[in-house]
């Protein structure tokens, strides 16, 4: 019996975390990807016309394939997206916290010590 042409698998699909750099690299090439999917599993899917990329059934990225080798291929909305979480990441403020350091006379009222402090020192 035949094999079913229509049935052949035309694409590859792996899972990977997404790097730092929001790029991943598929048969040589590097796309880039959302980049509010650092550190998470992301799905990979190269077909013969593109390379998609999602995170919980959420697409991430589109990009045509490209065929040679050593590309890198960028979308402004991947770069204008990191350059906005940068920036919200170095302009936060972090929360006042109190002071570790505590005046030592707190303690002493809190156990009832008290100095006299008009006496003799010895």
């Amino acid at each position: 019996m035949g094999r079913d042409v229509g049935a052949a698998q035309t694409h590859k699909t792996h899972r990977l975390r997404l790097p730092r750099d929001y790029y991943v690299r598929v048969h040589g090439n590097d796309y880039s990807v959302d980049p509010a999917g650092i550190g998470r599993m992301v799905e990979v899917r190269a077909g013969l016309a593109q390379v998609t990329v999602t995170l919980e059934d959420r697409l991430f990225a589109s990009h045509d394939r490209a065929w040679s080798t050593g590309q890198t291929i960028t979308d402004r909305a991947h770069v204008a997206a990191a350059a906005t979480l940068r920036t919200a990441f170095h302009t936060r403020v972090d929360p006042v916290e109190e002071s570790l350091e505590r005046n030592l006379l707190d303690y002493d009222t809190a156990f009832g010590v008290r100095f006299d402090l008009d006496g003799e020192v010895a």
